[in-house]
């Protein structure tokens, strides 16, 4: 019988992933900084042209951690966030973010059909 991978939400695992993962590799192993290093390099390039003045933080967990970090790292304390809704994870973000921006203008619109104006809300 095959293992079945059971992980929150619409998971499927290919055999070419399930056979990388019978690899066992630590943070401490000269190939894998060298891959890590060259992630963050790539994805710094794509981000700006002053790689010298910005820094690439890969982070391990679920979406809703990568977006938690993001939301409460990325928008000023004079901004304003910006959410489109159209289902539940947009809701939940739209939760994350009430909490840790009480004091920020968020900006939602649920889409659930054509966008317009009466569907877009400013909440402090």
């Amino acid at each position: 019988m095959t293992p079945i991978l059971l992980t929150p939400g619409p998971v499927t695992t290919s055999e070419h992933v399930r056979r990388a993962m019978l690899q066992d590799s630590g943070t401490w192993d000269d190939d894998y900084l060298s891959l890590t290093q060259n992630v963050r390099s790539q994805i710094l390039q794509l981000a700006t042209k002053d790689v010298a003045d910005f820094a690439v933080v890969l982070l391990q967990g679920s979406g809703t951690y990568a977006v938690e970090a993001a939301l409460s790292s990325m928008v000023p304390r004079t901004g304003t966030l910006g959410i489109l809704i159209n289902g539940a994870y947009g809701e939940r973000m739209l939760d994350i973010a009430a909490m840790q921006h009480s004091n920020r203008s968020i900006t939602h619109c649920r889409i659930f059909s054509a966008l317009s104006g009466s569907y877009c809300k400013i909440t402090r």
